[in-house]
């Protein structure tokens, strides 16, 4: 099992590898792992990101940064903290929310390399407390970033204040930003939680792209792959991709890197408007049909002898004027031979 799903990264990985270079990009432009470097200002991203610079700089109480999953609110932070590495700030990125109080402590005195195991929690407060005094004595405050709060047990969160309150008579000593799904809110309205609620100084959410801004942000991330847009996929195509997705950023790119493997495989450039209408089609109806998941150590060398196939027929139709549909056709062809040496004789997928 581990050895089969290793063998099909390793195909798709060569795949997307070859496509990167038929469409002259210098790096991945759709990875779903969020990228400072691929940041697109939407006015959305851009105004939630201004939230949280605004106040953090300006020392206030928790900050709240919401949106529903693929919003882009993690490359907001993963951006913000870029921003904030060179200025008089350490930011501490806190990835598991579902713990207790003590827990979080714990990995905040981590951070510090503070050993505190077996301390009770009003020694590790004391401990925090140093050390956010001794950073400030550098010039540099301390800002905890909480991302999926909304996992937080409400236990947890009713304690945050214990450490929202470590303070000087000049300033806070730790500033703290909770992200989460909308159940965050929801979560906040708990009775037991206003005492967090009522310390909120600045909320921001995220939505979806519109369809020019999802047309945008697919123009932009071409473009700082080093690509030419014009060469890589028409208007058609990602107006098609960014309705699928809904706007959801991270779906854009999971379908436009699935149509981009699949213009690959015609040989085509740019990836056009029914390219990536069949390649929408197959990922959301008939995921199992996707090449990559059907190749294994022995038949990705055919796969790609396949491929190379296809370009072969492709140049030749494209002198003689042959239609489009006799591209398709090789390569459903392509596709069938490939499955046909998975196949055991029972006629059941190995």
């Amino acid at each position: 099992m581990g050895g089969g799903t290793g063998a099909r990264d390793g195909f798709r990985q060569g795949v997307q590898g070859m496509y990167l270079n038929f469409y002259g990009m210098s790096k991945e432009a759709f990875h779903i792992a969020p990228n400072p470097d691929f940041f697109y200002m939407s006015p959305g991203h851009r105004e939630a990101l201004a939230a949280v610079l605004y106040g953090v700089d300006k020392g206030l109480g928790f900050i709240v940064l919401t949106g529903e999953v693929g919003t882009g609110k993690t490359t907001v932070l993963r951006t913000y903290l870029e921003r904030v590495r060179r200025a008089q700030i350490r930011p501490i990125y806190l990835f598991n929310s579902n713990q207790t109080f003590d827990s979080l402590l714990t990995c905040l005195l981590d951070q510090f390399e503070v050993s505190s195991q077996g301390q009770t929690e009003h020694w590790k407060i004391q401990a925090l407390t140093r050390e956010l005094v001794y950073e400030l004595g550098r010039n540099r405050r301390v800002v905890l970033v909480i991302d999926e709060a909304h996992q937080m047990p409400v236990e947890t969160f009713g304690k945050l204040h214990l450490i929202s309150n470590l303070e000087l008579p000049e300033q806070k000593l730790l500033q703290i930003v909770l992200t989460g799904q909308p159940e965050l809110e929801e979560k906040l309205k708990d009775h037991n939680l206003r005492q967090i609620r009522q310390r909120i100084a600045v909320r921001a959410r995220l939505f979806p792209l519109t369809l020019k801004e999802g047309i945008d942000y697919i123009a932009h991330r071409i473009q700082e792959s080093e690509a030419q847009q014009e060469r890589v996929m028409t208007h058609g195509a990602m107006k098609a991709i960014v309705r699928a997705a809904r706007g959801f950023p991270r779906e854009i790119n999971v379908l436009c890197d699935n149509a981009l493997v699949t213009a690959f495989s015609y040989q085509a450039k740019p990836l056009t408007r029914k390219i990536a209408k069949r390649a929408i089609r197959e990922f959301y109806q008939k995921p199992r049909r996707s090449l990559w998941r059907w190749m294994t150590a022995g038949a990705a060398a055919a796969a790609i002898v396949a491929f190379a196939g296809v370009a072969i027929s492709m140049a030749v139709s494209q002198t003689n004027g042959a239609p489009q549909t006799e591209l398709e056709q090789a390569h459903e062809h392509a596709v069938q031979v490939s499955a046909a040496t998975l196949t055991n004789p029972s006629g059941e997928m190995q």
